[in-house]
């Protein structure tokens, strides 16, 4: 959950979950300092530099005061099938497919899937409780405003024009998925609590 100081003396945090646009925020957090997109990489730089600071739990450590903050969120439905499609079909983290044979398998015995397989955990993980409260957000994006507000967002508090990008782009395997109502019903029992505190911003 990074938190960036920029040339212009302005701290800016920006949050998301795993699975929910944090290698397009990564890239987009770096841009004003780099001028172009290095993700990972240049997240890695700009710690060496003493410029970005990251605890992967927001809740637990005190970050530099940030003059802005907003936090990046998706639609569990969403970020499901494209867990699925990427780490479970895609990458195959830890042999998976041995066990996950298909998306309604994976769906019907997810909270099996989260114990077993840690890669499932670690990217399933509840954003209302890897994000900070929501009133600590001046503004919560959903993924869906990635390509625009997001990167206009922050362009304008570092005096910079941010081009789109895309990190991933897993977007038409996972939308090629047909979720029915049994396993819409199933996932959103799964991520109940992120309904129940960001649910405004799915709809």
């Amino acid at each position: 959950m990074p938190t960036v100081i920029y040339p212009n003396g302005k701290t800016i945090s920006l949050h998301a979950a795993n699975k929910c646009g944090i290698s397009t925020v990564q890239s987009y957090l770096g841009y004003p300092i780099w001028g172009d997109m290095r993700g990972r990489n240049g997240k890695r730089e700009l710690k060496d530099k003493g410029l970005w600071f990251d605890k992967e739990q927001s809740k637990r450590y005190i970050a530099p005061s940030a003059d802005h903050r907003a936090s990046v969120i998706r639609d569990p439905i969403n970020r499901m099938t494209s867990i699925y499609t990427d780490r479970v079909c895609r990458k195959n983290r830890e042999n998976c497919l041995q066990d996950i044979t298909s998306w309604n398998v994976f769906v019907k015995q997810f909270p099996k899937w989260q114990k077993k397989y840690k890669d499932i955990l670690v990217h399933s993980l509840l954003q209302s409780e890897m994000l900070l409260d929501i009133q600590e957000y001046e503004r919560i994006f959903t993924t869906k405003q990635l390509g625009n507000d997001v990167r206009i967002w922050l362009g304008n508090l570092t005096n910079t024009k941010i081009p789109p990008h895309r990190g991933k782009d897993g977007r038409g395997a996972s939308e090629s998925i047909i979720v029915t109502p049994e396993q819409e019903k199933l996932i959103k029992e799964y991520f109940a609590k992120d309904y129940q505190i960001f649910g405004d911003y799915f709809l």
